[in-house]
């Protein structure tokens, strides 16, 4: 009885894992998405091999050094993605778009460049003679700067254009009302009277626009899937809609502090939201 229990437990935790993942899959932008990635990573494969080697003697040797750049492009391409995330928690795009462009051309291009020249002379300091010829340095490096430079503008368009459709997205309709208690007493809320819907003590509340607090039956997840687009779910604890925002402030490792209308009992006067929502929050806040 304990084993079933326990496997139980364990199918949950690995349904909620893949649900979690789904969820920031489908919330990521599209060049970190695997299967956008890896192909990425053919087609520069590709690229760079026609460019620098002889296409029409694709045999055993060839197959053999297409494999192995196709090798190195994926770890450059982690290494670049790496790098953009990074950028993305000290300087968002929502913060300045023209200065993080100037400073993403200006410094994850050179970077990931002297990264590549560094994979290669790994690599053939392992695999092949020792050292690169002076071809390498002369055409190749152009070649891959070229194409860093390529993959740079692919990635700052696909987050203009998700952007841009992010923006012009169809409101999400909402309920008219929703059932609270106070006391005894059943209520309707109207959903432009609502603050902010959270969780205390496993028990779900509505903050009204008065700063009143009513119980209700459903969890916050059937909610927000009944707010509108004016809510944003911030954390496990809670929804809140921009009237609830007072301010808020960048911290480190990319996470926001967001300062909050109300201050009772139950409510805190500030709340967090993590790196993963903290660019959704701000498109959210300002849009």
């Amino acid at each position: 009885m304990i084993k079933v229990a326990q496997s139980y437990k364990s199918f949950q935790l690995f349904k909620k894992q893949d649900s979690v993942k789904a969820e920031e899959n489908a919330v990521s932008p599209l060049f970190f998405q695997a299967k956008f990635k890896y192909s990425l990573c053919v087609i520069i494969t590709t690229l760079n091999y026609t460019l620098t080697y002889d296409l029409f003697r694709f045999d055993a040797a060839h197959i053999y050094f297409f494999l192995n750049d196709l090798l190195l492009t994926i770890v450059i391409i982690h290494f670049m993605i790496f790098c953009i995330k990074t950028l993305e928690r000290f300087l968002p795009w929502d913060d300045n778009p023209n200065k993080r462009l100037i400073v993403q051309l200006a410094t994850i291009t050179p970077i990931v460049t002297l990264f590549t020249l560094m994979v290669n002379e790994l690599s053939e300091a392992i695999l092949y003679t020792g050292r690169l010829d002076a071809v390498f340095y002369s055409f190749d490096m152009l070649v891959a700067f070229v194409l860093i430079l390529m993959v740079q503008f692919i990635y700052i368009a696909l987050h203009f254009i998700q952007h841009r459709a992010e923006q012009v997205a169809p409101a999400t309709p909402s309920p008219s009302q929703i059932k609270v208690t106070q006391g005894t007493t059943i209520k309707l809320v109207k959903e432009k009277e609502i603050l902010a819907a959270f969780v205390s003590s496993n028990i779900t509340y509505i903050l009204d626009k008065n700063c009143k607090q009513f119980l209700c039956n459903e969890p916050l997840k059937e909610l927000e899937e009944k707010l509108s687009t004016r809510f944003f779910r911030a954390n496990r604890q809670f929804i809140i809609s921009r009237e609830y925002v007072l301010g808020y402030k960048s911290l480190e490792f990319g996470k926001v502090e967001v300062q909050l209308v109300c201050d009772n009992r139950l409510t805190p006067d500030h709340i967090i939201i993590s790196r993963k929502k903290a660019a959704m929050f701000r498109k959210w806040v300002k849009s």
